[in-house]
Order: structure tokens, then C-alpha cells, then sequence
């Protein structure tokens, strides 16, 4: 992400362009950081963007892009976790650190065998 702090001549969105900077564009952190609502935060994001003083979002290589690309479908994962036998969807449970996100402990899975068969085609 790249800011023209330099143009920038409100005040306002000066702040807002120096903390998103400092937050690495993270819309959340910024507005609790400066207290201000997070909608606030996309309109001066979306202002700057169209002012040329914001460049926009790196899609490379975000699932959003594999999707639209791909036509590959997110799905919904609890309806999805349902269809497998009880004692699956307990091992995935008890996988999950407390206050985690299932998601993250799948992906965290997939991710491990990902690098196993990249290790496995590196070696042959």
C-alpha cells in the first residue's frame, strides 16, 4: 500500500493516512486506534483512491482473485463441517485452540500437507 502523505491537505484524512500507514492498512486497527468508526476509515480509503493519493488493494495472489479467476466457491464451513460423523467434527474441536477459529486450524492443516508435498516434489 502506498499513501502520498506529502498531497494530503486535510488535516483529518492526514490522520487517518499516517495511522493506516503505521497499521499496515489495517482498517480495524486504525479506526480503534484513533476512535473513529471503521466505516469512516473505508470512506477516507475509498476518497484517497479516487483522489490518486492511495494506491489500491494488492489482489495478487488473494483467494479473492483465485475465486473470481478460478470460479472456485468459498462454501459455507459449518454446514459443511456438519456432514461429517460426530467424532470428526469433535478431533477438529479439540484441534482448535480456545477462542480459535476452526477455519484457522483447517487451514493450518491444509498448509502443513501443502508443504510436505512441496518438500516431497523438491526432493524427487
Amino acid at each position: 500500500m502506498k499513501i502520498d502523505i506529502n498531497k494530503i491537505t486535510r488535516p483529518k484524512w492526514r490522520q487517518v493516512a499516517e495511522a493506516l500507514l503505521r497499521n499496515d492498512g489495517d482498517t480495524a486497527k486504525t479506526a480503534s486506534e484513533l476512535g473513529l468508526r471503521r466505516s469512516y476509515i473505508y470512506e477516507i480509503k475509498y476518497k484517497l483512491r479516487q483522489r490518486g493519493l492511495m494506491s489500491g488493494p494488492s489482489r495478487e495472489g488473494y483467494i479473492a482473485t483465485l475465486v473470481r479467476d478460478n470460479a472456485v466457491v468459498m462454501g459455507h464451513l459449518l454446514r459443511s463441517v456438519r456432514l461429517y460423523d460426530k467424532d470428526f467434527q469433535r478431533w477438529i474441536a479439540t484441534q482448535t485452540p480456545e477462542g480459535g477459529a476452526v477455519c484457522d486450524t483447517l487451514l493450518s492443516i491444509a498448509y502443513d500437507v501443502w508443504l510436505d508435498e512441496k518438500d516431497q516434489q523438491e526432493a524427487a
